[in-house]
């Protein structure tokens, strides 16, 4: 008799924890899912925040072009508060982000940032940050494929994507993919060339 009631007792254990199972499995599905959703909610609002800043900044810069004599490169604009010192595009991503001036908590879900420590570039070149948003198709890039950096004057100046091995030459420009803290996770480098 004991021997039947310790086979009972087993099988009910089995049944109560196989029981849980499921359901465990089921809201850790649904957290993940809504981890997801809410990772590509925000990552989608920051690309309509960037859109949004972009055109807004072009506009200011044709009123600063029609009201300003022979603005150069170490012009700026202030749109939504923010300090914009130029324009970023990658023709072979379809990609055009305003530069703002200094990467921080409050300007990293807004658009691409440069770091802020000097002018917009120099000797060194610029070191350019961005969140996920704005960097994740980086990875895509072909070597050689174009990117322009367009001051508040109107000058282009166009770069080359190079293998991440090879060294930034004067007047370089790198897009570090990072958190909002600044850690960073991938670097993308691009050699002046005109």
């Amino acid at each position: 008799m004991a021997e039947i009631q310790k086979k009972c007792a087993e099988k009910q254990l089995k049944i109560r924890t196989g029981n849980w199972f499921l359901p465990g499995l089921m809201i850790v599905l649904l957290l993940l899912g809504a981890a997801a959703v809410t990772c590509l909610h925000f990552g989608i609002q920051d690309q309509k925040r960037a859109a949004r800043l972009l055109d807004e900044a072009k506009q200011e810069r044709e009123i600063l072009l029609e009201n300003v004599k022979n603005p150069d490169r170490d012009t700026f604009l202030s749109v939504e508060g923010k300090v914009v010192v130029g324009f970023l595009q990658i023709p072979s991503q379809n990609t055009e982000y305003a530069i703002l001036n200094t990467f921080d908590a409050n300007t990293a879900s807004f658009s691409l940032c440069r770091d802020g420590t000097s002018m917009p570039w120099d000797t060194e070149g610029m070191t350019v940050y961005g969140i996920a948003a704005f960097t994740k198709n980086l990875s895509e890039l072909q070597v050689g494929d174009q990117l322009i950096f367009e001051d508040l004057a109107g000058t282009q100046y166009h770069y080359q994507y190079i293998e991440k091995s090879e060294e930034v030459i004067d007047h370089g420009i790198q897009i570090i993919s990072s958190d909002k803290n600044k850690n960073e996770k991938t670097t993308f480098q691009f050699k002046f060339f005109s």
